[in-house]
């Protein structure tokens, strides 16, 4: 399980650490068109189990059902620990 600092949350569906972001945190801003992040094939099949876990849980909601429309995935990431972790989010309403 991944613990992503700075955040209400404590813990994850799990995640991943990726090898760089393009461009550096410190350059980004809101001018910024588009950020790259490069993750390694290993911690990739890592993320996409977090994700597919979490879709999982998700798919237990009654769709039909306010708390099921708003299901969503939220994705954390942590510029500067190169971490990236899954869990639940909820749309606005």
């Amino acid at each position: 399980m991944v613990v992503v600092k700075d955040t209400h949350k404590k813990s994850s569906y799990g995640g991943c650490q990726f090898e760089r972001m393009m461009p550096p945190w410190d350059d980004v801003n809101t001018d910024t068109p588009i950020i790259n992040i490069v993750i390694s094939f290993e911690e990739a099949l890592k993320l996409k189990l977090a994700i597919e876990t979490c879709l999982i849980e998700l798919n237990k909601y009654k769709r039909s059902a306010k708390e099921g429309m708003r299901a969503a995935i939220n994705m954390a990431i942590a510029p500067k620990d190169t971490i990236i972790a899954i869990d639940e989010g909820k749309l606005k309403s």
